[in-house]
């Protein structure tokens, strides 16, 4: 697989695969990495990308899986420019982790209420 690939199969699995809550929750160290990172560096991306999944399988398997059925003939313009850009992907994973955050911030002050009365 290269890193179009990759980043392509990712991006198409935050829309479209089911994460289990402790990958959802550590979205967040998967964006700080990806932050770290400039947009031009699709190769470190992409390895971050991999290396994160593979930590939560079976996003390891599933992102294989789409990554290797996505073809460049199939993508639109707007998609080869976001995939060149990575932008679209970070930002779409920094949401994620940002809601996700807050959800679990709002248990938490809600499971401390209900624990006080």
């Amino acid at each position: 697989m290269n890193h179009r690939q990759i980043i392509a199969g990712f991006s198409d699995l935050l829309t479209n695969e089911n994460f289990d809550s402790q990958a959802i929750q550590d979205l967040s160290q998967l964006s700080q990495t990806l932050e770290k990172l400039e947009n031009d560096q699709s190769d470190a991306i992409a390895d971050a990308i991999v290396d994160w999944c593979v930590n939560h399988q079976p996003l390891g398997e599933s992102l294989r899986i789409v990554a290797l059925r996505w073809k460049p003939r199939r993508a639109n313009k707007a998609n080869e420019e976001k995939i060149r850009d990575n932008i679209s992907l970070k930002n779409q994973i920094r949401s994620i982790a940002k809601e996700t955050e807050t959800q679990v911030v709002k248990s938490e002050i809600s499971q401390n209420n209900n624990n006080n009365n």
